[in-house]
């Protein structure tokens, strides 16, 4: 299968993309644009079973290849830093969401299955 995961090289979608590249049959594009993830947490996986797309979510893009399944966890980590951080993670979580669904009509996602979540619930709770 073929499997975009937004937030790809933060905490959740680079432990997620570990665990989903085990059965050998899966294909990764790990879209991120670096804020807050890092390239160390997903430079250990199979170069021939992941893509690497540093990209910001809030902006367009378009995939060539039938994406299968969609896992959207790209968000600013660390709001608990402060309250304009904070803001930017609402934007980002609920902004970026709304014109990326669309885009997933683009790279042809037959049946949208779509995984949203996040750690920043974690940070806040100190």
């Amino acid at each position: 299968m073929n499997i975009l995961i937004t937030g790809g090289s933060g905490f959740i979608g680079s432990h997620l993309s570990e665990k989903l590249l085990i059965n050998g049959e899966n294909k990764l594009f790990l879209l991120d644009n670096l804020l807050t993830g890092s390239v160390k947490n997903i430079e250990h996986l199979d170069k021939d079973k992941v893509v690497f797309i540093e990209h910001d979510v809030q902006d367009h893009i378009e995939i060539d290849e039938k994406i299968d399944y969609v896992f959207h966890f790209a968000s600013a980590a660390l709001v608990w830093t402060g309250v304009l951080i904070f803001c930017k993670f609402m934007i980002l979580k609920s902004a970026s969401t709304v014109p990326f669904l669309p885009s997933s009509k683009v790279i042809s996602v037959s049946i949208l299955q779509c995984v949203f979540d996040s750690s920043w619930r974690a940070s806040i709770r100190g």
